[in-house]
């Protein structure tokens, strides 16, 4: 008896972590309406459907994506940084998570890390893919502002040396006054006595 008491149990257990796990028509309709009050910048029951999503569904990259999406909106950076790259841990392949942590990421001034996740979405996607193609633009844009922010470095550094030597020259221009001062004075001084 003891037997069929833990088999019993155990196929119990596994129907119930089967049930979690199964596409859930509950999940749908809550990642449904999230999605629909994003759209109508309800931020707030946006993030709570998502939440609610994936109380039923934890692993769901779509949901983690976009509230990811929606925190990142409503100014909750470390929040939305976590919820992108759950899902790029759970699925690597992902790739929204990919691109939304590129656009992340240079939003906060981090190119290093911009870039990275934007090689990683043209990487994997089809190259035919729209979102491929952003990601390759926003490559390009950072190359490109990279590039730009190193002329203005060199330029300005260039400036500066400039700025230097014209200390440097002023400075000796005013040393060789003075001494030519200084010699007059002794020259004068010594027509004195």
């Amino acid at each position: 008896m003891k037997r069929y008491k833990m088999f019993f149990l155990s196929l119990v257990c596994l129907l119930n972590i089967a049930w979690m796990w199964h596409e859930n028509p509950k999940v749908a309709q809550y990642t449904r309406q999230g999605y629909e009050a994003w759209q109508l910048g309800n931020l707030t029951e946006a993030m709570t459907a998502y939440e609610n999503a994936l109380m039923l569904k934890p692993k769901d990259t779509q949901a983690l994506n976009f509230l990811g999406v929606i925190y990142e909106e409503m100014g909750l950076p470390d929040k939305a940084e976590e919820k992108y790259l759950t899902a790029i841990k759970i699925d690597r392949d992902f790739l929204p998570a990919y691109f939304n942590l590129g656009a992340f990421y240079w939003n906060q001034g981090n190119t290093q890390k911009a870039l990275y996740y934007f090689q990683k979405r043209v990487q994997l996607g089809d190259p035919k893919d729209s979102w491929t193609i952003q990601a390759q633009k926003a490559l390009s844009n950072i190359q490109n502002n990279q590039n730009a922010q190193q002329m203005n470095q060199d330029m300005a550094d260039h400036d500066q040396d400039r700025i230097r030597q014209g200390l440097i020259y002023r400075t000796l221009a005013r040393m060789e006054r003075q001494e030519e001062s200084n010699s007059k004075m002794r020259f004068s001084g010594n027509n004195n006595e």
